[in-house]
C-alpha cells in the first residue's frame, strides 16, 4: 500500500513536470533565468505552506492530508517542470531520475533490512547537520560584506554536500521505522499515508539535488 501510494504521487509529480515544462516550451521557447527563479520562489514558498498544513492534518489523523498530498505533488510537478526554462533536456531529466531511484532503492534495502534502530544515529547526524548550517550562515554574513568569498563558496559546497549525504541516510532511518511499524501490526490507511509521505519526500529532495548537479555538469 505505501508503495502504491508513493507511485501514484510519483505519477502526479511527472505528469504536471511534463505538461509545465510541454507549456513553457511553448510560451517562453528559449531559456529564461529570471522566470525560472521567479517561479522557484513561488513553488518553494506554496511547498512550504502546504507541507506545515500537511503535518498539522497528520498530527490530528483527519483525511484533509489527502488532498494536502495531492497538492505537494503537484506543486513538486512544477518545481521540477520549471528546470525546462534553463534548457534541462528530457535526458537529464530521465539520467537524474535513475541515479535518484537507484540510490534510494540501495538506502531503503539497507535500512529496511538493519536489525538496529537507526533514529539514534539521526539525531546525531541532524544536531551536527544543524551546528554546520549555523555556522555556514555566521560565515555567509562575513561574506556578504567582502570577506572570505572564496572560503565562504567551499563552505557552501560543503554544507550542500552534507545535507544531501544526510538525507540519503534519512531513507534509510524511513525505511526501518517502517518495518518497525509493520512488525507491529499498527499499519493502518493513515500510517501507510504517513509514511508513504516521507518516502516521496525524501525521494523528491534527492532526485531535486541529483537534477541539478547533472544540469551543471552537462553545461
Amino acid at each position: 500500500k505505501i508503495f502504491g501510494i508513493v507511485t501514484l504521487a510519483l505519477a502526479v509529480t511527472a505528469l504536471t513536470s511534463f505538461l509545465v515544462g510541454l507549456g513553457f516550451s511553448k510560451v517562453a521557447g528559449q531559456q529564461d533565468a529570471q522566470s525560472f527563479n521567479l517561479l522557484i520562489a513561488l513553488s518553494a514558498i506554496l511547498l512550504i505552506v502546504d507541507m506545515i498544513a500537511m503535518r498539522v492534518c497528520m498530527n490530528k489523523g483527519n483525511a484533509g492530508v489527502i488532498p494536502c498530498f495531492v497538492i505537494y505533488a503537484i506543486l513538486f510537478g512544477v518545481f521540477l517542470g520549471s528546470f525546462t526554462l534553463l534548457g534541462v533536456s528530457t535526458t537529464t531529466f530521465l539520467k537524474s531520475f535513475g541515479i535518484a531511484a537507484a540510490l534510494f532503492g540501495v538506502m531503503f534495502i539497507l535500512g529496511y533490512l538493519s536489525p538496529w534502530n537507526l533514529n539514534w544515529v539521526a539525531s546525531i547526524l541532524s544536531i551536527f547537520l544543524l551546528g554546520l548550517l549555523v555556522f555556514g550562515l555566521i560565515f555567509m554574513i562575513f561574506a556578504i560584506n567582502g570577506r572570505f568569498n572564496d572560503a565562504a563558496v567551499r563552505l557552501d559546497a560543503i554544507i550542500s554536500a552534507s545535507t544531501f549525504v544526510f538525507m540519503v541516510f534519512v531513507i534509510g532511518v524511513d525505511a526501518n521505522n517502517i518495518r518497525r511499524i509493520a512488525d507491529q501490526g499498527v499499519c493502518d490507511s493513515h500510517a501507510a499515508l504517513c509514511c508513504a509521505i516521507s518516502l516521496y519526500s525524501d525521494f523528491m529532495y534527492i532526485l531535486i539535488r541529483i537534477l541539478s548537479y547533472v544540469a551543471r555538469h552537462n553545461n
